[in-house]
């Protein structure tokens, strides 16, 4: 058998969490167990349980199962006894005021002939660290804690976990603060899941115009404007051409756009606008019955189709937290000369279905081998 060094720290970990599964399983809460019990438990019932399943299978000394474990956040050792995920704060408030003990509260005697003594220096117990993960330790106060807590009550967050591990729902992302976590709903990861799952989901509300806003589509070669959600542009080799997105505010406030950017990274596609809010350095506020548009130029040297969808992101004054969507499908196909005379000659044509089943009335007779075969 190989010694359990080898093993990795991923399948120590995996081993430890095993064992706590399997005492959630057993009905037993290691809050408040001693080392000592712990060890009884994983060498006498869950160490005689993965031998039933797993006979083969490399065993790990309990030194090992309880570092890796203390190590990760998922057991706090507090004193002699351990706990699940984080101390309780009635046991640390107990530790705390618990009298001293006897050589702490009366002075040392001392003789007469050895003169005065300095007083011993009392060591400054260290306050507890939140681990939160493997790799950051995070020693936060109470007043941290309090705020942390009341803003979330004010904000009301679709999921809270364990401590101050707060969850998003969508990305399946666990920020360890709430300053985190505002980062991660302003943030470019958050905003993309954001659109592709709204457009999974209902694809005609995302790129239908909404709350006031008109996005209008104008082809700089033919002056035709639309508001359709796809625009397509046919081009030959080697021209370029531009789309002006025409962006009107027809609601009675002001309305801020955010950003403008494109979800696939296809080079033949530049977006620009004056004031630089494509390029995430500005935003800028549209009043009730302006204007504003952004342009989208389309160079490209070789043949072929390509896509890109364009998202628009806006809000307005009176909801700063609640984003509005517009989404527009660019198309471009570029052909040559070749491409033309490569062109079908005449409308496609599905071939016939052949069955393959054998009818009944068909008689099979066998052939005649030829000769020299």
């Amino acid at each position: 058998m190989e010694p359990s060094k080898q093993m990795t720290f991923k399948q120590k970990h995996g081993r430890g969490t095993d064992f706590l599964r399997y005492l959630d399983t057993e009905n037993i809460s290691i809050n408040g167990m001693s080392k000592e019990q712990m060890k009884s438990h994983y060498d006498s019932g869950y160490s005689l349980y993965r031998r039933q399943i797993h006979p083969d299978e490399k065993r790990i000394n309990f030194a090992t199962i309880l570092f890796t474990l203390t190590h990760t956040g998922f057991v706090r050792l507090y004193g002699k006894k351990a706990y699940l995920g984080h101390v309780p704060r009635n046991v640390a408030s107990r530790r705390k005021t618990s009298p001293k003990s006897n050589h702490e509260s009366s002075p040392a005697k001392q003789s007469p002939e050895e003169g005065p003594r300095a007083k011993p220096r009392q060591r400054r117990r260290k306050k507890p660290a939140v681990a939160v993960d493997q790799h950051m330790i995070l020693k936060q106060s109470e007043s941290v804690t309090k705020s942390i807590q009341e803003t979330t009550e004010q904000e009301q967050l679709p999921n809270t976990g364990d401590g101050n591990v707060f969850n998003c729902q969508l990305c399946l992302v666990k920020c360890h603060s709430y300053k985190e976590y505002q980062s991660h709903l302003q943030g470019k990861r958050h905003r993309l899941k954001v659109i592709t799952t709204g457009l999974r989901k209902n694809k005609s509300i995302m790129t239908q115009d909404k709350d006031g806003i008109e996005l209008t589509g104008i082809v700089s070669e033919t002056s035709e404007s639309t508001s359709a959600d796809t625009v397509t542009l046919e081009l030959r080799e080697g021209d370029s051409s531009s789309v002006i997105f025409r962006i009107e505010n027809k609601a009675q406030e002001d309305l801020i756009f955010l950003r403008c950017e494109t979800l696939k990274r296809v080079r033949v596609f530049t977006v620009y606008d004056v004031k630089k809010v494509t390029d995430g350095m500005k935003q800028i506020n549209i009043p009730p019955g302006h204007q504003y548009d952004v342009t989208v130029k389309t160079k490209v040297s070789q043949v072929g189709t390509f896509h890109s969808p364009l998202a628009f992101q806006f809000k307005r004054l009176s909801n700063l937290n609640d984003f509005v969507y517009i989404i527009r499908f660019l198309c471009l196909r570029v052909t040559n000369d070749i491409v033309d005379e490569l062109g079908p000659t005449e409308k496609y044509r599905k071939p016939p279905r052949v069955s393959g089943r054998r009818d009944d009335d068909v008689e099979i007779i066998d052939g005649v081998r030829p000769s020299g075969v």
